[in-house]
């Protein structure tokens, strides 16, 4: 499978991270496996800051940047490479965050059901 599209949740702190940092310590019930982003973003997962699995090595140099928070200038463009890499607007992928991060993780998958 590729990385971009194999993504681990860890069920203890609700991040998502590339499949190449999981922790090999851990017992494996306490990840969860994603097919795609979009997927745990849906069930309220955040995005690690350390390995910002959001883009990968061969990513675009002003995705890298977007998502490093040293340019904002290219927000279209970013969001074309989110909807060919994550099938996910970046207005979405945003939302997204905004919720996850306001909401407990039993009330985001309360809410993320309904929507379904």
């Amino acid at each position: 499978m590729n990385e971009k599209y194999f993504v681990i949740g860890n069920k203890d702190r609700s991040i998502f991270f590339k499949s190449s940092k999981l922790d090999k310590s851990k017992p494996i019930g306490d990840f969860y496996l994603f097919t795609s982003i979009k997927e745990a973003l849906f069930h309220g997962y955040l995005p690690c800051k350390k390995c910002n699995p959001m883009y990968c090595e061969d990513a675009p140099l002003f995705v890298k940047k977007f998502f490093d928070k040293e340019e904002k200038n290219d927000i279209e463009e970013v969001d074309l490479w989110m909807r060919k890499e994550h099938d996910i607007s970046l207005q979405d992928y945003l939302q997204f965050i905004k919720i996850n991060q306001a909401s407990p993780a039993s009330c985001r998958i309360k809410y993320f059901e309904k929507e379904v």
